[in-house]
């Protein structure tokens, strides 16, 4: 004999079916539960089923044998048990529609080798696991529809049901549509917004960051906030999934976040820019990672960051309103900003008001100086002539210094010259400079002049262009010059200075500049000799219509081709003779009687003169007769010569007798 089911509820009304033999269609069939008898059905040849009767006594286990109604009783008994489940609560309350919600049935009376069942909405029944005596669970299968659906238990195959009224919410699916940011650091504490569809308040609303389960907050049907976990350095910089769950055991998956190690900076370069931003700044480091929503922080002002490699990142530096450090901090997700020990520093904007010169020679090195406002003195200070930057000096916060670079192809003759106080961010004034050809110098005429200075003289040379006021330098002192042309300057030269000097020749190197900073470098020198004295000349006196040799005496002459001598306005070649002693022809004077200055030159053109050292031109002398006109053979005749042009004065008056001279 055997019997299904074994188990029943305590308050009878159990239908148990009873397979055995010797069963009756026409006699009366009974049940004898213990001691109570109650009526059996019979079902077919072999079968009856019974209702069990409300347990009565202590005993649970009980004998359960079949009979007839005339008394006849079966030889084999099985056991009965009396037994009943209760639900308590269920975990969780709630679940999709689509099923496949895992439910911790919570109660008593559970049987471990008992057929446990779960019924849902009073239709589906299903197979439970046993866990103990006070739990069960069961998996919802697919739902039609949303709402509350009761939740039973059974122990006896579905035959009696526990009578507690527990519920379970059916609800839409979930869906989770985005996370945003999509990465963070592995400290963790990354704030994340979770959207999706259908999500619904529930104290069991849960993240799952892979297998690290977090609280969400509810914001609204479509919104949760998560805060990513700690996760540790041998996870890090790894992808995981990251789902929800609105009832703490079904999790939806949603896009994979990436959990990255903490950045860190190393080298920020440029480190300051103007007030107005713009700034590409080159951040060097560790851990940054390509992403959409790599940023930089200066204060608090952020940036977009684009990403070069792991190691280096780069920023467009936002505006600020003042000057001033700030610090600076990266992000590889836009949310979670790492700190840095590198400050960022704002400063105003650089102006460029003139330059000067303003112009330079096409070989380059002219040093230019350059106003304007503003400027600092940084390690970066620059200058910039159309594209070539060159490095700068500080003078004041007016006032800076850059040598110019050679002219290449890429720098036109008229190049812009903008300045920087980081290398990077250059003004964009616009003030010109211009290149020109370089000047050469090839001569100076005349080559030598006195000690005293003074001497006009004219530089020969090519391509001096650019200015009216060129200068000239003789050894290392500096005249203004006058521009004659483009290959001629004048120059006055100053007194003979020991600076720049050869002690042995007494020449000093000639140079000349058309903007007043470059110089030539030609070999050309000039001269400087003692000053000439004058001190008499002889004969002194010479008539107006010849040519009258004559003598000066002096101090100082020299051997040269330029050695002159001048008298009044006409100026003849002399003859050296010695340092002191020079001849020279006086010239013909149709100007009538006069006397003139005498002067002597080494170079031809400064002339030495002493007032007291004069030359007078004379009527020429004529004789008319002569009386007696012949004498002693041996002199002392006393002759009157009859005639013109005599001067009763001039104590030079003398007669020549043929080759002899007679005072």
């Amino acid at each position: 004999m055997s019997m299904s089911p074994t188990i029943g509820s305590m308050k009878g009304g159990t239908r148990i079916i009873v397979n055995g033999t010797g069963f009756s269609s026409v006699i009366e069939n009974v049940c004898i539960f213990s001691s109570e008898t109650v009526n059996a059905e019979f079902l077919i040849n072999g079968q009856l089923a019974c209702e069990s009767p409300p347990k009565s006594g202590t005993e649970s286990l009980i004998g359960l044998r079949v009979g007839l109604g005339n008394g006849i009783r079966s030889k084999s008994m099985k056991q009965f048990q009396y037994a009943d489940c209760t639900i308590h609560s269920i975990i969780p309350a709630q679940g999709a529609a689509e099923g496949g919600t895992e439910i911790h049935i919570h109660g008593a009376g559970f049987i471990e080798k008992a057929t446990n069942m779960c019924r849902i909405n009073g239709t589906n029944i299903l197979p439970a696991t046993f866990i103990s005596a006070k739990e069960v669970t069961c998996t919802t299968p697919p739902l039609n529809g949303t709402g509350r659906v009761k939740i039973e238990a059974t122990i006896n195959s579905g035959h009696d049901f526990n009578s507690e009224n527990i519920y379970f919410e059916v609800v839409d699916n979930l869906l989770v549509t985005s996370i945003l940011p999509m990465s963070g650091p592995v400290s963790g504490g990354t704030v994340i917004l979770v959207k999706g569809e259908n999500f619904l308040p529930n104290s069991m609303l849960l993240c799952k960051f892979g297998e690290a389960e977090v609280e969400g907050r509810l914001i609204s049907d479509t919104q949760v906030e998560c805060i990513s976990p700690n996760t540790s350095i041998a996870d890090a910089s790894r992808v995981v999934a990251l789902s929800l769950s609105t009832n703490g055991v079904d999790f939806v998956s949603g896009p994979d976040f990436i959990f990255y190690e903490e950045i860190s900076v190393s080298l920020l370069t440029p480190s300051m820019g103007p007030i107005e931003g713009g700034t590409l700044a080159r951040i060097h480091g560790s851990n940054f990672i390509y992403s959409e929503f790599l940023r930089c922080k200066f204060g608090s002002n952020v940036a977009v960051a684009s990403f070069i490699s792991v190691e280096e990142i780069a920023c467009i530096v936002p505006p600020r309103e003042q000057a001033g450090n700030v610090s600076l901090s990266l992000s590889n997700n836009g949310v979670d900003f790492f700190p840095s020990s590198l400050t960022f520093q704002y400063y105003e904007s650089v102006k460029v008001h003139s330059l000067w010169p303003k112009h330079g020679k096409a070989s380059g090195g002219t040093s230019v100086t350059i106003a304007g406002a503003r400027f600092e003195n940084t390690e970066s200070l620059s200058c910039m002539f159309g594209i070539e930057i060159v490095s700068g000096s500080f003078v004041s916060t007016e006032e800076i210094t850059c040598v110019a670079p050679a002219l290449t192809s890429s720098i036109a003759y008229f190049a812009a010259v903008e300045i920087s106080l980081n290398g990077y961010d250059f003004t964009t004034d616009g003030v010109l400079y211009e290149y020109v050809d370089d000047a050469a110098l090839l001569s100076v005429s005349p080559v030598s002049g006195p000690t005293s200075g003074g001497s006009a003289v004219t530089l020969t040379g090519t391509n001096f262009v650019g200015s009216d006021t060129p200068l000239c330098r003789f050894g290392d002192v500096t005249v203004a010059g006058l521009l004659l042309s483009l290959s001629e300057i004048e120059c006055v030269t100053p007194p003979m200075s020991n600076r720049g000097i050869s002690s042995s020749t007494n020449s000093v190197h000639v140079s000349a500049s058309t903007n007043g900073v470059d110089f030539t470098t030609d070999s050309v020198s000039f001269g400087y000799y003692e000053e000439i004295t004058v001190s008499s000349v002889l004969p002194s006196r010479g008539v107006m219509s010849a040519e009258t040799v004559v003598i000066i005496v002096g101090t100082n002459f020299l051997p040269s081709d330029n050695l002159r001598c001048r008298f009044g306005v006409f100026t003849t070649e002399a003859d050296f003779v010695s340092s002191t002693e020079v001849t020279c022809s006086v010239p013909p004077s149709s100007e009538g009687s006069s006397d003139v200055t005498v002067g002597v030159s080494n170079n031809g053109v400064d002339f030495a003169e002493d007032d007291s050292v004069l030359f007078s031109y004379i009527e020429e002398v004529k004789i008319e007769s002569v009386w007696p006109q012949h004498g002693s053979i041996s002199g002392g005749t006393v002759v009157t010569v009859t005639g013109s042009g005599f001067d009763e004065e001039d104590s030079t008056l003398s007669c020549m007798f043929g080759d002899e001279y007679q005072v």
